[in-house]
């Protein structure tokens, strides 16, 4: 009963938690043998998970087809995918990235190249727990992307039960200090500046101020979804849908500079403006509307600014 509520909410709080269910049916075939009627209890607990979740299914139907329409997230290449795989372990910043992801290596190195001493079946069991939800978003990506390292950060149990396994067989202090340092950076940027960001504020700040005509132009597109999803949705979805105005195809691409086309049409007739960026990065639209617009308020909050601009009096 408890893995089957567990179950059913990972899969309401996100559905790429469907990998981690294949995992764990795949652990269940590897340990049958050891455990006479765990095929049998977990197929129980998988049906009455999937009958929890069965009131959502709608909702799951409506959300697959947009997926598949769009997307914010991006194909991803082998660094991406190199990338994805190291940030549960080091989370580095911008500063020396590669280097950082390099630290990545003694986990997987202990992982997988050392044999464990928690026995053989087990040792493979929590291997494909840490294999197969990544390797599961990587192939669907290639029809449609969808590979995005906090969706299978749940890999790291499996690593760090493997990782202590091998730190327990040999060379136990040199490596235990060795695999707790490649953790430092990923801690330091966690206290420093990995924070939640300040949407919610953002939302009603804009909500609140909003005029008739103003547009609220989301930097990049992907930003929109961030604004009206994770705030406190003060202002109605068909008042979002008119005023937002996502640049580019509501993805995480920076547009260089802004487009001409869309400053134009800021300039000629709209009597306000809504600036929403994340971490700085404007990519240059408050200094090209400079010469129209004058800044009313900037607020900056754990990495959302919000600047709002009015028209300049003739």
């Amino acid at each position: 009963a408890a893995f089957a509520a567990v179950t059913a909410a990972l899969l309401l709080s996100h559905y790429m938690a469907a990998f981690f269910v294949a995992a764990q049916a795949g652990a269940v075939l590897l340990l049958r043998r050891d455990r006479p009627g765990l095929l049998k209890e977990f197929l129980l607990a998988s049906a009455g998970a999937a009958v929890l979740f069965l009131p959502w299914l709608p909702a799951f139907i409506v959300h697959a087809r947009k997926v598949n329409d769009s997307f914010w997230i991006l194909f991803p290449t082998l660094v991406d995918v190199g990338r994805g795989l190291g940030e549960p372990i080091v989370s580095p910043g911008p500063v020396f990235a590669g280097e950082a992801y390099v630290l990545s290596l003694p986990f997987w190195i202990a992982a997988f190249l050392w044999p464990s001493r928690i026995g053989n079946r087990d040792g493979w069991m929590l291997r494909l727990l840490l294999l197969l939800p990544p390797a599961c978003q990587i192939l669907v990506s290639l029809k449609r992307p969808l590979f995005y390292t906090p969706t299978f950060q749940y890999i790291l149990i499996p690593l760090f039960l493997l990782g202590a396994a091998f730190t327990a067989r040999r060379w136990t202090l040199a490596v235990t200090i060795v695999l707790l340092a490649t953790m430092a950076p990923g801690l330091v940027r966690l206290h420093t500046e990995s924070h939640k960001e300040n949407w919610r504020e953002a939302e009603t700040r804009v909500a609140a101020g909003l005029r008739p005509g103003e547009r609220v132009v989301a930097l990049p597109g992907h930003v929109a979804i961030n604004l009206t999803c994770y705030g406190s949705l003060a202002v109605p979805p068909r008042d979002w849908n008119q005023a937002m105005w996502p640049i580019g195809d509501g993805d995480m691409v920076h547009a260089p500079k802004p487009k001409e086309a869309a400053l134009r049409e800021i300039r000629e007739g709209i009597p306000g403006v809504w600036l929403v960026f994340r971490y700085g990065k404007d990519d240059g639209w408050k200094e090209a509307l400079s010469g129209n617009f004058v800044v009313e308020s900037d607020w900056n909050s754990r990495g959302v600014h919000v600047v709002h601009l009015l028209r300049k009096p003739r």
